[in-house]
């Protein structure tokens, strides 16, 4: 039996159209009957107790309701119980600059702003700590007076006397503090939510900017004490996530709430500035890391001291985050004993989320920081130092000692190909004939070359799809995963496409609607095709199985005889025996003409539970100049060779590493939240928060190795995140290797023009 091979093909996006022509809907589009708008009045300091509120005016029609009037109705997640909860509207004490203090509802949403911008929070000033190192020292004040210092929680994993007297023996050892700072997502949509509130039969359809809607509908319900079957989420188009909009915030409920109070529908966008200071940010590591290695570059050892900030506020994420770290502290490398320690802080900040990658680029810019020291330290090329670690294609599925299983690789393979297509021997002899000419002295441009060889995780929890084929051969595809950008309509269509021999023109992807699709987990982390698309690929080889049955019956054959091909289902080596797909789908409907044995109508549900997690790789080169004058960085090449397993859709996938690098990049130059002493954001707006235009973005060359993953029915792996994992230590390690000759050895991100200017400036 064959098909009609749709994998790996480059198939123009089927979402593009009514994206690109503003015929799509967002949430601030959503305008229903009689509703109200929501602004928050918020603090304009980082901590404190709230002794009252000042009104400068009153507006008419306008609602003013603080903490008291839900208190009694909202539920908190128990998850919590071991740490202090975070009230949706202060309960008389805020933590963070921009906290919400109260809620106004009002006929317009100018009203609301109105109102809200009219109503001063007095504040009796406490005393504030944003430094997550400062926040340890015993005389440090405390965000909570209840507990007895800012350390919430501590995580350690591995014998840490152990792995110390290891490192210890070791001939080579090398001792590095390595900082991953606080960054914003910055989607193009902020977040925002419709709330409606039927009295009647007590329904509240929720519509929100979000990446995972069947979770929310569960936060909805649960904090609002509804059944799951009275609570409806609609995630409409998505305007960027990058693991953001991942949870449901404080906002969000409070504003349901109101509209179950009222029993009106209510709307919440909020603003930019809003957007920096209180949707929730990303990274902000401290790791101070250890390795002892041999004279060879054979790394015996690791220990990793990991002060995640996790700011005002736990939840979720910021407590998930830090471990992923450390459990991918060993990057690509069979480094076989790693000590790790996990110290997450409280401070008078933003509290902290998943950041496009999530934990992992900051492992992999942890430990390729440490293979370019260790090389420096022991003269060798760095790629050499990687192929004396790197873990071997004979020894997977790989268990590290962080109890990660790594399920396939071959990193050499993959470095080996990037190296290549990054003209590395070439490169390298081009910067040494300019250090040559440069005879010790300064020259006006500094010539660095770096690399990162990443490996990530994905593709964890379980997914389910429902392939619907209508009598007219039109089909129906309902996932519950929810993109928001990366193309997933087209990724999905092509799967069932590829499996039912059709054209994609008659296949429609339904998702983000918690009413019409089926319970899934949502779009992040990298799993939404090898999960999604795995149960995708499953629902879809459901609904051919009959097909081709009942094409069996129909043509009197054997089914193993029956050949899926171009839309029809023929009897091999009979021309002119075979029937076409409609006619096929329009007997499914007709019990006259079925088999039996069989089911009338053409419909198949499947989840897919991943047995395991997948693990993306690849290897990322750069070359670049430093302008001595200024500090300017300028980028010469850029090579991504990445690896993830199968890939369905060449054309996504290239978009994908290509957003990935520019956020990775980014990073590594431009981008920082940034507070003062006091705890007031410094970046506040897109006039203060840098990050880079096209012009300051490379080109890139992307090459691809190819090893399918054993866990999934399509073989693939995530690609979403590598981009970002990547790129921030290979261009790190560009610029240290360009600063290395004159003594800098360490430098922390953003590697911003001013920042390298100063530091040049000091070496002449």
């Amino acid at each position: 039996m064959t098909i009609n091979s749709m994998i790996g093909a480059r198939v123009k996006r089927k979402e593009d159209l009514r994206l690109i022509t503003g015929r799509a809907t967002y949430v601030d589009d959503v305008k229903l009957a009689n509703m109200l708008y929501a602004s928050f009045v918020r603090s304009p300091y980082a901590h404190g107790r709230v002794t009252g509120l000042d009104f400068l005016n009153q507006f008419p029609d306008c609602q003013i309701f603080r903490w008291d009037d839900f208190k009694d109705t909202i539920k908190f997640n128990p998850v919590y119980r071991r740490l202090p909860n975070r009230p949706y509207l202060s309960d008389g004490v805020v933590r963070m600059a921009g906290e919400m203090v109260a809620l106004v509802v009002a006929p317009t949403a100018a009203a609301a702003e109105d109102q809200a911008n009219d109503i001063l929070v007095d504040l009796e000033q406490l005393p504030v700590i944003v430094n997550p190192e400062e926040a340890l020292k015993t005389d440090a004040p405390l965000v909570y007076s209840t507990l007895q210092s800012n350390l919430a929680k501590v995580s350690e994993k591995g014998d840490r006397a152990a792995i110390a007297a290891i490192i210890d023996a070791c001939p080579i050892i090398v001792e590095e503090r390595i900082y991953n700072q606080r960054l914003a997502a910055i989607s193009l949509e902020t977040r925002g939510i419709v709330a409606d509130y039927n009295r009647g039969n007590g329904q509240l359809t929720v519509w929100l900017s979000n990446q995972a809607p069947h979770l929310s509908r569960s936060v909805f319900a649960a904090a609002l004490n509804l059944p799951e079957h009275r609570v409806r989420v609609i995630a409409p188009e998505v305007g960027g996530g990058f693991g953001a909009k991942i949870t449901v915030y404080p906002e969000e409920i409070i504003v349901a709430a109101a509209a179950v109070k009222l029993g009106r529908s209510i709307k919440w966008v909020e603003n930019r500035t809003e957007n920096l200071i209180a949707t929730y940010h990303g990274r902000n590591q401290i790791d101070y890391v250890r390795i002892g290695a041999t004279e060879e570059g054979i790394i015996k050892g690791l220990e990793l001291r990991l002060v995640a900030d996790i700011g005002a506020y736990a939840n979720d994420e910021s407590l998930l985050i830090p471990s992923l770290t450390a459990l991918m502290a060993s990057g690509c490398y069979a480094i076989k004993n790693i000590y790790t320690r996990i110290e997450y802080v409280y401070t008078n900040t933003t509290p902290m989320t998943a950041y496009r990658g999530a934990g992992r680029p900051e492992a992999s810019y942890l430990v390729e920081r440490m293979m370019d020291a260790l090389a420096a330290r022991l003269q060798l090329d760095p790629p050499e130092v990687r192929r004396r670690n790197f873990i071997k294609p004979n020894q997977f599925p790989y268990k590290s000692p962080t109890s990660a299983t790594y399920d396939s690789g071959d990193y050499l393979n993959t470095m080996e190909v990037a190296l290549q297509s990054f003209g590395y021997e070439e490169m390298r002899s081009m910067q040494a004939q300019r250090r040559a000419e440069a005879g010790g002295k300064l020259p006006h441009k500094l010539m660095g070359i770096g690399m990162g060889s990443y490996v990530e995780r994905g593709s964890m929890g379980f997914e389910n799809s429902v392939i619907r084929v209508h009598p007219d051969g039109s089909v129906m595809v309902f996932t519950g995963t929810s993109p928001h950008g990366q193309g997933g309509e087209t990724t999905m269509a092509q799967i069932v496409a590829d499996t039912l021999g059709i054209s994609m023109e008659r296949i429609e992807v339904s998702h983000g609607d918690t009413k019409e699709t089926p319970y899934g987990q949502g779009t992040y982390g990298s799993r939404s095709v090898a999960v999604g698309g795995s149960a995708v690929r499953l629902a879809s080889l459901s609904v051919r199985d009959k097909m081709v049955k009942l094409a069996a019956h129909m043509l009197e054959a054997s089914e193993n005889d029956i050949e899926v091909l171009e839309g029809s289902f023929s009897v091999k080596g009979v021309p002119g025996s075979s029937r076409t797909f409609v006619e096929i789908a329009r007997t499914a409907y007709q019990p006259d003409r079925l088999p039996a044995d069989m089911e009338m109508g053409l419909e198949s549900s499947r989840y897919f539970n991943a047995p395991d997690l997948t693990f993306p790789f690849g290897t990322h080169i750069c070359a670049l100049e430093i302008n001595t004058e200024t500090g300017e960085v300028e980028f010469i090449k850029y090579v991504s060779v990445d690896d993830c397993g199968n890939v369905i859709n060449p054309m996504i996938v290239d978009g994908q590493i290509h957003g990935g690098l520019a956020q990775g990049i980014s990073q590594a130059l431009y981008e920082e939240v940034v507070y003062d002493e006091d705890g007031q954001l410094l970046s506040g707006s897109l006039m203060d928060y840098t990050f880079p235009t096209a012009t300051e973005l490379p080109p890139y060359t992307l090459n691809r190795t190819f090893t399918p993953s054993p866990l999934n029915p399509l073989g693939s792996k995530g690609i979403g995140e590598s981009g970002a994992t990547g790129s921030p230590p290979a261009v790190v390690n560009a610029v240290l290797d360009a600063l290395r000759p004159y003594g800098v050895t360490n430098l922390d991100m953003p590697l911003r023009h001013e920042k390298l200017w100063k530091i040049i400036s000091e070496l002449s």
